[in-house]
């Protein structure tokens, strides 16, 4: 066995080169610590599958990573005669190492997709244009098998590139540049100033796996290149997501409550008669009626559906928005433009009167809407919320006493 293992082949880059039985061990230990690493960042994931909506394409990515450095390891002990594997065998775990990869960076690019809040839809044609690059390589493998069209193994497990093995990378990693030039693209936009951060910290998984992309397929490594990087680049998805629930509410994706309290505590104390400060609180109509008699559930995708209402609008008004909580959202707005609030109030209206006409829930959601301008002596954060909310709280009696007549 230690014969076998002293004689040992990588088959990366543009051949293959000769390893002792340390650097087996080397490759070995990296391996199992990704899959321990990553398995931990996993379990630990399931417990938070409660805060967010699309959290489980996270998971996904995760546990597609376990399987991909799984198969590498795999491929390593049987291509070096450490475990009995024909050559058939190891040309399919090594194909199934290509997919799976692939698999894990298409549950990224939908996974970016939704965290930045992406107004595309996913429907079945664009799901399906989605899978293409991974349909194509699949179906490459396939033919390469009889072909070695990719490559190829002789009966020593000597490895053979064919003419389109750099095909066999640019396939999958065509998920991850596309969406890390789209991602770098918004993070660059003004009207995304306020997600730049986030946006930017979920690009940062891609560079990681390109810096590996070009090593693998220019340089002869020993190491485990591609599963060293995919672990590095699941830690800094993760911590970016734990830092944007730090300042986000997990159910709407808006700022929270905290963030809120901050940010008015800083543009309070810089009032200016140029660009007034207003502050606009909205609740939901009868949404307690929703939760008692369509459920829980569909009480959350209620307050989802008006949060994705405000998000649309956001970049046209560059204004902060949060949760502030139950039903009730606050907008912080600084305009020195005549009629701004009523304008940003119709906006909202003529958006959710969209929403309803497409949306196929059982109800229709309205709002009603209080808003209130900073004056120099609000200096208390609650008092210029309670203002606005008087404000609210006057144009429902005013709705119920139309209602009664």
């Amino acid at each position: 066995m230690l014969y076998n293992i002293s004689r040992i082949f990588i088959f990366q880059g543009r051949g293959y080169v000769v390893l002792d039985a340390l650097a087996l061990l080397l490759y070995s230990q990296l391996d199992l610590f990704c899959i321990c690493l990553l398995g931990v960042l996993f379990v630990h994931s399931l417990r938070n599958t409660d805060l967010r909506r699309y959290w489980r394409y996270f998971q996904y990515i995760v546990l597609g990573s376990i399987c991909f450095i799984l198969l590498d390891y795999l491929y390593l002990l049987g291509t070096n005669h450490v475990i009995p594997m024909s050559p058939e065998a190891a040309y399919v775990v090594n194909a199934v190492y290509f997919i799976v990869g692939g698999i894990s960076l298409f549950f990224w690019m939908i996974y970016a997709e939704r965290i930045t809040n992406s107004t595309v839809q996913l429907t079945p044609l664009r799901l399906l244009f989605y899978l293409s690059p991974l349909i194509a390589l699949c179906v490459l493998m396939l033919l390469s098998f009889f072909t070695g069209w990719v490559y190829s193994l002789n009966s020593t497990l000597q490895f053979q590139r064919g003419p389109y093995y750099l095909l066999a990378y640019l396939l999958p990693y065509s998920y991850l540049i596309v969406e890390a030039v789209r991602l770098l693209i918004r993070a660059m936009q003004r009207k995304n100033y306020a997600h730049k951060r986030e946006l930017l910290g979920i690009f940062l998984y891609s560079l990681p796996l390109l810096c590996a992309l070009v090593l693998s397929v220019f340089v002869t490594a020993s190491t485990p290149l591609p599963c060293l990087a995919t672990t590095i680049s699941a830690l800094l998805l993760y911590m970016n997501s734990q830092d944007s629930l730090v300042s986000i509410d997990p159910l709407t994706k808006l700022n929270n409550r905290t963030q809120l309290l901050r940010h008015l505590s800083v543009e309070m104390s810089r009032l200016d008669d140029t660009a007034p400060l207003f502050l606009m609180i909205l609740d939901l109509d009868h949404f307690k009626r929703i939760n008692d008699q369509f459920g829980h559930v569909a009480g959350d995708q209620a307050l989802e559906r008006f949060a994705n209402v405000l998000h649309s609008i956001q970049p046209r008004f560059g204004c902060f928005m949060s949760r502030y909580g139950g039903d009730e959202f606050i907008i912080v707005h600084r305009s020195s433009r005549p009629g701004e609030m009523d304008a940003l109030c119709q906006a909202i209206s003529r958006t959710l009167e969209e929403s309803n006409a497409q949306s196929d829930a059982p109800y229709q959601l309205h709002f009603s809407y209080g808003w209130a301008r900073c004056t120099p002596d609000l200096t208390y954060i609650p008092d210029f919320i309670a203002l606005a909310d008087q404000q609210l709280y006057h144009m429902k009696a005013r709705r119920k006493r139309c209602d009664g007549q």
